[in-house]
This record gives C-alpha cells, structure tokens and sequence, in this order.
C-alpha cells in the first residue's frame, strides 16, 4: 500500500497539454510556487529543465554527479535524468521547464531530429552553463518570464529557448563516459519502489525484484552509484518523511515513527540522532522556537 505522500519518482509538468506548457518554477527557502510537494525529491520528468540561482548555493544531484551552483550561476539537466536539487545554504532559484517539442518548428523538421539525437546521447545529464553568450540567453529568458501580460510573451520565449539550445549544441563536448540506460532504469525502479512503500515492513529482495534484478545486484548497484545501501537509503528516506510530519505538530514522536515505516519508536530515535545528530524531540521543539 503507498504511503503518505506516495508518488511515483516521474514528475508530469501540468502544464504539458496546455497551448504554452511551459513551467516556471520559483523557490525560495525550501517554498516552492506554485506548490511542488516533490520538487526537492530525488525524481526525473521528460521536460528540459534550465536552473538558474539567484541567491544562495544549491547542489544538483544525478546518479553520476554533482553540480554545485552560486549566485549568478546556472545549469542544464535533460529530460529523463533522476535528479535532486537540494539547498546547500538558504537559497533561491528558480527552474523553467519546457519540452523539446519548443525546437520542433515543423513536422519532420530536420532541426528537430538534429536535436532529438542530442538531447538521446546518454552521457548527456547535466551542464553547467558558464559560456558568456549562454548566460546572458539564460538571463534573458528570466526577464522574459516576467512579461507574462506582453502580447509576444510565448513567441520571444520560444525564440530564447530555441537560442539556447542552439548554443548548447554548438558549445557542449559530451564526454565519453559509461552511463548505462539500463542501470539509470533499475536505479529508477528501486527508488520508486522504496518511495511508494517507505512506510511498509520491506525486504532488498522486494526492491529488486521491482527492478528486475537480483538481490546481490541491486546492493552493488547502489554502493556503486548511490554510495550507500539500499536499507541505509530507506533509512535515510524515512527520516526525511518524518520532518515533515515534526514541523506538523499533529502527531506524537510515536505516531510519526510508525507512520514513516519504524517498528519501534526506540529504533526510529536511534536512527534519527544518528543522521541528525539530536532527537525527534528536540528537532521539533527547536523548530518550534524558531517560528515563534
């Protein structure tokens, strides 16, 4: 049965069959408009995603990598990467979401094709945009976002989209690593596999026979890749949960262990002062001193 908030690890821009579907996301300090309740969950969606940072550090993280940005900086993630942007200090960033079908043109468009077979290189997962000319597209696509009401809003951001994916084209030398497809899947089956049921009494053997792997595989793949267990990632994924619920107020320090998927309430602070270096107790109660 999913938990709480179940989800699948496949973000959908709601945007996607509207005449525009361009999304535009802004956070700040954690709060993300409009409303996100995934957006700083490891997960991938077939959008382009464009992050640029206002203020503040973020890191970007893939299976493979890790882009810290600063103020002032910003970076390219494909479509179909699993990815997490977390906020190194407090930040403020904001994302633009859009489809590839922004460079179609028309149908059987060569262009198109040219782009479609680079945006399928594999080994492309994220940029970091430091080339001049693609900063100052990137900065310009941030003030267009503001001109919603200008009657050639969606024109001039196509135009910008289609310029900087034009120079990314032309500016990025993809390097000639080994990222598998398959491994990127497995990797996506057992994490939503983990995030659906964090909440329930699971087994490796249940989280990689929803990847379709075996057992000793799955384990390896995660230490390789995720550096880190899969009981040590369930683990550290029902703490998470459990901050939510502790900023709530609603429920006891017991309720809120059995809800995340502990057994015990003595397991659930053992591994909370673990990871956090305090108790559920004690988070709560600083946090509650901090809003008052």
């Amino acid at each position: 049965m999913p938990g709480l908030n179940s989800f699948e690890l496949f973000e959908k821009n709601p945007h996607i069959h509207s005449a525009f579907p361009l999304l535009v996301l802004d956070v700040n300090n954690h709060h993300c408009v409009p409303q996100r309740l995934r957006f700083h969950e490891m997960h991938w969606h077939d959008d382009l995603q464009l992050t640029f940072v206002i203020e503040g550090v973020i890191q970007i993280k893939t299976l493979y990598q890790t882009l810290e940005l600063k103020k002032g900086e910003s970076a390219f993630i494909n479509r179909k990467i699993l990815h997490q942007i977390t906020e190194k200090e407090d930040a403020h960033y904001q994302s633009f979401l859009f489809p590839d079908v922004f460079m179609k043109f028309y149908e059987n468009s060569p262009v198109y094709r040219q782009v479609v077979q680079f945006l399928d290189n594999h080994n492309l997962t994220t940029v970091l945009i430091q080339d001049r000319t693609m900063m100052d597209i990137t900065e310009k696509i941030r003030a267009q976002a503001a001109r919603k009401k200008d009657p050639f809003y969606e024109y001039e951001m196509l135009l910008l989209m289609n310029q900087f994916i034009l120079e990314l084209m032309k500016r990025t030398e993809i390097p000639e690593k080994k990222v598998r497809a398959e491994q990127n899947l497995c990797i996506q089956k057992c994490l939503t596999f983990i995030h659906d049921h964090y909440d329930e009494d699971i087994m490796l053997e249940q989280i990689a026979a929803y990847g379709h792997i075996s057992a000793g595989y799955c384990g390896r793949l995660f230490r390789n890749v995720l550096k880190t267990s899969p009981y040590e990632y369930l683990i550290d994924f029902r703490i998470k949960k459990s901050l939510d619920l502790l900023s709530s107020n609603e429920y006891t320090i017991s309720r809120i262990a059995g809800l995340v998927g502990f057994n015990s309430l003595s397991h659930y602070i053992q591994c909370f002062k673990k990871r956090l270096n305090t108790t559920p107790k004690q988070y709560q109660k600083a946090l509650f001193r901090r809003e008052t």
